[in-house]
């Protein structure tokens, strides 16, 4: 939230000189206490030896993918005829398609064009032997000792990726498009984060229309969305369904011709079912967090990860997609269950 001065000028005009300096001095301290937490001069910087020995780094646009060379090393079959192997640059063909399709296509900020990112200036993407999953997107600017001088500990946002994945696999797209919705919200409930991730990896795929019900009750709801992760999926892609029907926004020729190297074709879809929804819903997410961490005297950027992930916070997220709901569908729709899940009300919040 920011004052401007022409928002005082009445009061200017009619007070004294000295009412006039109080108010300036007033605004001026307001302004600055609501960005200085977006100004920090520096991130930290952290030691992590895994991510050391990526000897490697593979660089196309604001993605540096970082690799082993005793893992991963080019081979005489590899397409490329490189240095760098054809699985590595296969990974950032999906990250830079998938870039395309949630900034060009569906509108939405970049993180590194988001406030709460603003010292970060790549984005790290660790291809390592992990112990559970397939990626984890993490949500903090960070910098890193990295092997090779030259990249060393700059300020970035981190993608840590399987190296074991198969080409295809959509793992390092459903990952890049974590931090867009950590770019635009600070709210962490895993029905909406991993729900809507899962939602976003259709559009490398063929859409399909849920036949699970939107929840008709507050037992329902707890059941069928606040209690799943990956397969909150199911809800998303009912809604997706209902507000967009025919899939209104439409992916470019040029975007649904990305092939990996070796000729598979990288399945681009042709229409995206309810872009702008998502869209809006995560707008309206990042307004609704920042009243959240007024009303608890919280930075609006650096909150626990405890109060990220409190389930207290689904109430509030509820509210807002009731709100965008509504703000997508016509009177005559408001029938059935979709008239019934926006009657929900949790009990006791």
């Amino acid at each position: 939230m920011q004052f401007n001065i022409g928002d005082v000028a009445v009061y200017l005009m009619m007070g004294n000189k000295l009412i006039q300096l109080v108010l300036m001095l007033i605004v001026a301290i307001f302004n600055h206490s609501a960005s200085a937490e977006y100004s920090a001069s520096k991130c930290k910087s952290l030691s992590n030896k895994k991510l050391y020995e990526l000897d490697k780094v593979y660089i196309r646009d604001e993605f540096r993918i970082y690799y082993s060379s005793a893992e991963f090393y080019p081979s005489p079959t590899d397409f490329s005829r490189d240095t760098v192997p054809d699985k590595v640059i296969n990974i950032s063909k999906q990250l830079v398609a998938g870039r395309r399709i949630f900034s060009e296509v569906m509108g939405m900020t970049h993180p590194l064009s988001q406030p709460r990112y603003h010292q970060a200036k790549y984005i790290d993407v660790n291809l390592l032997s992990l112990s559970k999953g397939n990626g984890l997107a993490y949500d903090e600017v960070f910098g890193y000792l990295r092997h090779d001088a030259v990249n060393n500990d700059e300020c970035v946002l981190r993608i840590d990726i399987n190296s074991k994945i198969s080409l295809g696999n959509l793992t390092p797209a459903h990952e890049l498009f974590h931090l867009y919705q950590y770019g635009y919200t600070m709210f962490k409930s895993p029905w909406l984060l991993e729900g809507t991730a899962r939602w976003a990896e259709f559009a490398f795929k063929s859409y399909r229309y849920s036949k699970q019900d939107l929840p008709k009750n507050e037992k329902e709801l707890e059941e069928y969305l606040f209690h799943k992760t990956y397969d909150a999926q199911e809800f998303w892609l009912r809604i997706a369904g209902i507000v967009d029907p025919v899939g209104k926004t439409i992916v470019p020729q040029e975007l649904r011709n990305f092939y990996y190297l070796g000729g598979q074709r990288l399945n681009v879809e042709e229409r995206i079912h309810g872009a702008d929804f998502i869209r809006e819903l995560f707008e309206e997410l990042g307004m609704e967090d920042k009243k959240v961490a007024r009303a608890n005297g919280w930075s609006e950027i650096l909150w626990k990860e405890s109060d990220q992930r409190n389930e207290i916070h689904n109430t509030s997220i509820l509210n807002v997609l009731h709100k965008v709901l509504e703000n997508h569908i016509n009177e005559e729709h408001k029938h059935g269950e979709l008239n019934d899940f926006l009657s929900i009300e949790i009990s006791g919040n």
